[in-house]
């Protein structure tokens, strides 16, 4: 509502100069911020030796990490994660459950994946060649 606006009688009115960051402000007051459960490292999580895991990790059951893969701290990780050969994942970051990163990927601080991203897939599609098709790799 306009400054110059008038109120009608009964009805409270919000004037803000940014309405988008009010409604975050009132949302995060009557909600709050979503909480991660800690539970550490679960006993079903798959982590192969060579991969090193920081402090306060919060790796669900059913996650897999594989040979040479770094994970920051207060990293969380839900169910059904999947993390390739020789990747970095920096800190404060937040994967959804069925989450993919293929091998090689570095994933910076303070990232949140939603479930079922995924990271590092070929995606640069086909080639024609002549009368056939050939798949572009996208590296490696």
């Amino acid at each position: 509502m306009a400054d110059e606006q008038a109120v009608p009688d009964g009805m409270t009115v919000i004037r803000t100069g940014n309405p988008y960051a009010a409604i975050m402000a009132i949302m995060v007051r009557v909600h709050g911020y979503r909480r991660h459960r800690k539970v550490g490292v679960h006993a079903a999580a798959v982590i192969d030796p060579s991969a090193k895991i920081g402090a306060n990790a919060t790796i669900h059951h059913g996650v897999t990490i594989e040979a040479n893969t770094v994970i920051g701290d207060n990293v969380v990780l839900y169910p059904g994660v999947y993390i390739a050969n020789d990747c970095r994942v920096g800190d404060d970051c937040i994967f959804y459950p069925n989450v993919v990163v293929y091998e090689g990927c570095l994933i910076g601080n303070r990232v949140t994946l939603h479930a079922g991203t995924i990271i590092g897939e070929d995606g640069l599609g086909y080639a024609p060649v002549g009368d056939k098709w050939h798949k572009i790799p996208d590296r490696h």
